[in-house]
């Protein structure tokens, strides 16, 4: 681990020592690559200007999942045109504050700044995140006169963690004197729910709101519409104007029908929670989360949560999901490590399956990959690496995070108040 250590003090020398133009396009660079954690690093060491201060600020905020703290450093931005040269930079901030909005559950300005990052800045997106913006911008529209989210934590909970047969986590949800099981799934951008489940739990279904989605990692899209349950439970804590994206039933249903999702209590619900603890077979929600800070290994880059692990003395950032039961590395981490992996993976496929399809895909099986995280070691045997794009990797996560890497160890702590992940002891391997 020294190694790690030596090599993030020679960068922060050697930002220190540029010009300062050189030294701002290395911290734009760390930015526009999600390296939030190498960022708050290197800040900490530098001397920056007030204005460029508040600015790096600003986008860590974002990121470490204080959305008003960072929207008031925005405001303060944009009136005294900080960066107002600087185009893309421009764009990456009102994409800041558009995120802002919509981790904050006020629909109708995240409507409004997504209107003007397409109308402004259309030629920074890639036709892709293009595409996803647009069926975004229909979201938030649809929303726009819907009201907020809000949690209350009445007491500290225990509940139980059960596994269905696809070995997800299932969580008890409560509406009245009805309970039902439904998926545990950090990676989920928006909750989830079947038209069945939709209609048990009394949901309001929002007018005009059909719109497409893309079916998790396999990119096949379905129709769906938008509804808020008024009220739900989740131990003690209370869960008021819970969005649901309302699937059909098929899109949910796999192995012909061997294997049903009721719902998927997604990001929006789960950070609220604060601060989760899950062992075999128990979730504990604290009445008080956590507050102390830490050294951040958690981000929120829109609404998929980040996790940082060392690869080969790199800090790397990672999507993580509760909602996969293996981990997937990306076509991203094959391109930087190809040598290495070509040299002792075998060739392979996969079948990636998600709401509304699955498809097929190359990939490389690796006999043994060997992280750091949390101070601890992360294991992962025969693990797969995509040499597709897939949802995840982008050009810049190097794959996502699944259970086979949270079963590793006794309990995993999941704090979104210091924005951190930690980890019990590390089990012993099953023989």
């Amino acid at each position: 681990m020294k190694t790690i250590y030596l090599l993030i003090f020679i960068a922060i020398v050697l930002t220190f020592q540029l010009p300062a133009s050189a030294q701002i396009k290395q911290l734009n660079e760390l930015v526009y690559t999600k390296q939030y954690t190498q960022l708050e690093q290197v800040l900490s060491t530098i001397n920056l200007s007030t204005n460029d201060k508040l600015l790096y600020k600003a986008i860590l905020t974002n990121a470490f999942n204080q959305p008003e703290v960072s929207n008031l450093l925005l405001k303060k931005i944009f009136t005294v045109k900080i960066a107002a040269g600087d185009s893309k930079l421009q764009f990456y901030l009102h994409r800041i504050a558009y995120d802002n909005y919509v981790k904050l559950n006020n629909y109708k300005e995240a409507h409004i700044a997504a209107e003007q990052l397409v109308k402004d800045y259309r030629t920074w997106f890639s036709t892709s995140e293009l595409t996803d913006q647009l069926d975004e911008n229909k979201i938030w529209a649809a929303l726009a006169a819907a009201p907020a989210q809000q949690v209350q934590k009445h007491a500290s909970s225990a509940i139980p963690v059960k596994k269905d047969m696809a070995g997800l986590w299932n969580i008890p949800v409560q509406q009245q004197d009805s309970s039902y099981l439904f998926i545990f799934d950090t990676g989920a951008n928006i909750s989830t729910i079947t038209a069945t489940y939709a209609k048990k739990l009394n949901l309001d279904v929002i007018k005009n709101s059909e719109v497409r989605i893309e079916g998790g990692m396999n990119g096949v899209s379905s129709k769906v519409n938008l509804g808020i349950a008024k009220q739900l439970y989740i131990g003690k804590v209370q869960i008021n104007n819970a969005l649901f994206l309302i699937f059909p039933d098929s899109a949910l249903s796999f192995a012909g029908g061997a294997y049903k999702i009721n719902g998927i209590i997604g990001l929006p619900i789960i950070k609220a929670l604060e601060e989760i603890t899950i062992n075999k077979d128990t979730m504990q929600i604290p009445l008080v989360a956590d507050k102390r800070p830490v050294r951040h290994n958690l981000a929120l880059d829109l609404l998929q949560p980040v996790i940082y692990m060392d690869y080969q003395d790199q800090p790397l950032p990672f999507t993580f999901d509760t909602g996969a039961q293996v981990t997937l590395f990306s076509d991203n981490f094959y391109k930087q490590f190809k040598t290495k992996l070509d040299a002792t993976a075998k060739q392979d496929s996969l079948r990636l399956g998600g709401a509304g399809g699955a498809r097929k895909m190359k990939s490389l099986k690796m006999p043994q990959l060997v992280f750091a995280v949390d101070k601890k070691q992360a294991v992962f045997n025969n693990v797969q690496i995509s040499l597709e794009t897939t949802q995840v990797s982008d050009q810049y996560y190097n794959g996502n995070i699944g259970q086979d890497m949270f079963t590793q160890f006794t309990h995993m702590t999941i704090n979104f108040v210091n924005s951190s992940v930690s980890f019990g002891d590390r089990k012993e391997p099953t023989k």
